[in-house]
């Protein structure tokens, strides 16, 4: 019966990262794109920092394989943000993208099956 009481919270928890998520993108995008180093390494901070809470998310969404991720991912944007090269800091962004995928697809798996 708890669990069942849980279960429509962790979905609403699932449903509301929708907007985090769009941001992360957003900002892999500019840390990308960005000409100035210092700029580039704040947007990696903040993707850094959007990723660090949706592992949180991940973890109320009862969710530990897209937790895993999320917070690999946030690793490569730390190091991302570190970097003190340009294509350096575009290296690490790349890896960061590639984990978010992983990490976005096992969210979207983990809120399908909460949803049914």
């Amino acid at each position: 019966m708890c669990a069942l009481a849980f279960a429509p919270h962790a979905a609403a928890q699932c449903n509301t990262r929708m907007t985090e998520l769009q941001f992360v993108k957003d900002g892999l995008q500019r840390a990308a794109s960005e000409g100035d180093l210092v700029t580039a390494q704040d947007y990696a901070d903040r993707v850094r920092r959007l990723l660090d809470q949706l592992s949180t998310a991940a973890v109320r969404c009862d969710c530990p394989p897209a937790r895993d991720k999320f917070s690999a991912a946030a690793a490569a944007a730390r190091r991302a943000a570190e970097q003190e090269q340009r294509r350096d800091l575009r290296t690490a962004v790349a890896d960061t993208r590639t984990l978010f995928d992983e990490a976005y697809e096992a969210f979207k798996n983990c809120r399908a099956s909460t949803e049914k």
